[in-house]
C-alpha cells in the first residue's frame, strides 16, 4: 500500500494524545463530518444545475443519510478504518472543487490539492478522473448551448455542434487531461517507491484467482448496500429485515 498521508496523520494524533484513542477519534469523526459535509456541497450544485432549484432539503437529507448509514460507523470506531473516511473526504472535496471550477467559481489548484491528497490517502483515488469525465459527459455537454438560446444542433458559422457528437465529447473529457497526467505521476512515484504500479492484496487489477469468491463478495457488499442490517444480530427472518426489504423492492 502507499498511503502516506494516513501515516501523517496518525502520528499527528499520537503527538496529541500519545497512545490515548481520544484524538484518533476525534479525528475520524471530523473526516466523516467533512465528507458528509462537501457531499452536501456536491448535491446542492447538482439540484441547481439540473432543476435551478435552491430548495436545501434533499441536498441536506442526502449528507444526513450519508452521515448516519448504518454501514459507516466501522471507519469511525476502528482506528484504522480512517483510511476511508479521510479518501472521502478528500475525494468528495476534489469533485465539488472540479465542479466550482468548471462552473469558474474556484481555482483549479483546489482540485489538485485535494486530488493529491486523496491518491496520497487510498487507492480508490485512482478513480476520480473518471468521475471528472462522467461529470462532463452527464451535466456539462450542450449547456453552454442551452445557455446562448440554440438548439444545440448547429453554430453561427453554420457547422454541426451536436453536443452529444464525438468532437464535443472529446473536447469535454479533455478538460480532465490534466488529472490524468497526474495519476500517470502518481504510478511513476509509486512503482519507485514500493517497485509495484497497483499494489494490494494480490498486486493486480486483473488476477482473481477464485471468481466465484469474488462475485459472491461483490453480491454480498451490494446487498449489504441496500440492507444495512446486522443479520448476527436480527437475523434474515425478522420482521424489520423484511420490511425493509419490500420497500427497497417497491
Amino acid at each position: 500500500f502507499y498511503r502516506p498521508l494516513i501515516s501523517v496523520f496518525m502520528l499527528s494524533d499520537y503527538l496529541i494524545s500519545g497512545t490515548n484513542a481520544i484524538a484518533f477519534h476525534i479525528t475520524n469523526v471530523v473526516f466523516l463530518l467533512i465528507a458528509a459535509i462537501f457531499l452536501f456541497h456536491i448535491c446542492l450544485h447538482l439540484q441547481k444545475t439540473c432543476t435551478n432549484n435552491d430548495s436545501l432539503t434533499f441536498p441536506f437529507a442526502a449528507s444526513m443519510l450519508f452521515a448516519l448509514y448504518p454501514l459507516h460507523p466501522e471507519a469511525v470506531s476502528w482506528i484504522t478504518g480512517r483510511v476511508d473516511a479521510i479518501v472521502t473526504a478528500f475525494y468528495l472535496a476534489s469533485v465539488w472543487f472540479y465542479m466550482r471550477w468548471r462552473a469558474g467559481q474556484s481555482n483549479v489548484v483546489w482540485t489538485v490539492l485535494t486530488f493529491v491528497c486523496a491518491l496520497m490517502s487510498k487507492e480508490m483515488a485512482v478513480t476520480i478522473p473518471v468521475v471528472f469525465g462522467l461529470y462532463e459527459i452527464c451535466f456539462t455537454l450542450g449547456k453552454k448551448d442551452g445557455q446562448n438560446g440554440k438548439d444545440g444542433n448547429e453554430s453561427q458559422n453554420g457547422k454541426n455542434t451536436d453536443s452529444r457528437s464525438w468532437p464535443a465529447v472529446l473536447q469535454a473529457l479533455g478538460k480532465t487531461g490534466p488529472f490524468w497526467v497526474l495519476l500517470a505521476v502518481y504510478f511513476g512515484v509509486r512503482y519507485m517507491s514500493l517497485g509495484t504500479l497497483v499494489g494490494g492484496y494480490d498486486d493486480s487489477l486483473t488476477f482473481i484467482s477464485n471468481w466465484p469468491n469474488f462475485i459472491g463478495g461483490w453480491l454480498h457488499g451490494l446487498r449489504m448496500l441496500l440492507v444495512p442490517i446486522n443479520r448476527t444480530l436480527i437475523g434474515d427472518h425478522n420482521a424489520f429485515t423484511i420490511a425493509w426489504e419490500v420497500s427497497i423492492g417497491l
